[in-house]
């Protein structure tokens, strides 16, 4: 499957064609990214697809030079799970 990035409006969408798979939500505070929501559409989970819209907000902060503070709990879950990218982290209590 081919897809791409949109950011739009405070979100980035995971798209294929017109097809919009899911997205992250997200509010931007002088250089702080706040991860309000992940979604991804029922019959697109188990995909990989949360996954994908976490890394690209990940690279999209560094390319930024900004942080990230999650929100939701899949975002909390997400950086617990991939220490990793805990450099994008606007703390590292996580």
């Amino acid at each position: 499957m081919t897809y791409y990035f949109l950011k739009k409006d405070g979100k980035f969408y995971l798209k294929s064609k017109e097809l919009v798979l899911g997205y992250i939500e997200f509010v931007e505070k002088d250089n702080t990214l706040f991860v309000n929501k992940v979604f991804v559409y029922e019959s697109f989970r188990g995909k990989g697809i949360a996954n994908e819209l976490m890394e690209q907000i990940v690279n999209f902060a560094k390319n930024e030079s900004k942080k990230i503070k999650p929100i939701c709990s899949f975002a909390v879950n997400w950086f617990e799970k991939n220490k990793k990218f805990g450099f994008v982290l606007e703390n590292f209590d996580i």
